[in-house]
């Protein structure tokens, strides 16, 4: 009986992953244009400020997510931790950056020598607050998409980043790549990063679907890093 019912799980589980498609893709930064005066014009605006000084060669920390059109389906429940450690200089956060789908939460571990009062910082989401005990831990929900640049009252210097974003998140390695596998059906995917505007592209997957999704991530007319 025990290997009946292993066997009609696996069979099941089996199934889905066969109807599923495959979006996989790059994503790469392009450079900026040389000569230009960025204290003035539409690239001096605040939402761009990070870009000013930028290695578009290097990207970190690039997210793609899709977005199920429409989207009608409950919030995903995926959970993720982020462990707050104690070293000689100060407070560490691992992992320092992550992203979760819309309605996923995150573990807080305090492995530090005291409670902690953590905070989203001005520029984020929505204002966010938590008090984490010593030796403690707490899970909290996200119900807001966005990037939150979290910080600690007892270690200014402490940072950590969450985006919530999209129902599927694939972090793109290194190289910029990624894969998804998803459900058929219609969907938004996005490519992000914190310092570039995004970019969202459309398109309808069918079972066994494998589609490439590459994008290029820039802000034109800013000047190259000297």
């Amino acid at each position: 009986m025990v290997m009946m019912i292993t066997l009609l799980g696996w069979g099941s589980v089996s199934v889905r992953a066969v109807e599923e498609a495959e979006v996989r893709g790059k994503v790469r930064g392009e450079a900026r244009a040389a000569g230009r005066d960025v204290a003035h014009g539409p690239y001096s605006d605040r939402q761009l400020k990070y870009a000013v000084r930028f290695d578009y060669s290097h990207l970190k920390n690039v997210i793609v997510y899709a977005e199920p059109i429409p989207d009608t389906a409950p919030p995903v429940l995926r959970q993720e931790r982020l462990t707050i450690g104690q070293t000689s200089v100060g407070l560490s956060a691992t992992p320092a950056f992550q992203a979760i789908p819309l309605g996923g939460g995150v573990t807080f571990r305090n492995g530090s020598l005291s409670a902690l009062s953590l905070y989203a910082a001005g520029d984020s989401a929505m204002d966010w607050e938590l008090d984490v005990p010593r030796n403690g831990e707490v899970t909290t929900s996200f119900m807001t998409a966005g990037l939150y640049r979290l910080r600690c009252q007892e270690d200014p210097a402490w940072r950590a980043d969450i985006l919530v974003a999209g129902r599927y998140v694939a972090p793109a390695d290194a190289e910029g790549a990624y894969t998804f596998h998803l459900p058929p059906g219609r969907y938004r995917v996005t490519a992000w990063h914190s310092r570039i505007p995004p970019q969202s592209r459309e398109l309808d997957l069918k079972s066994h679907d494998t589609q490439t999704l590459d994008f290029t991530l820039t802000v034109k007319g800013l000047p190259e890093v000297p």
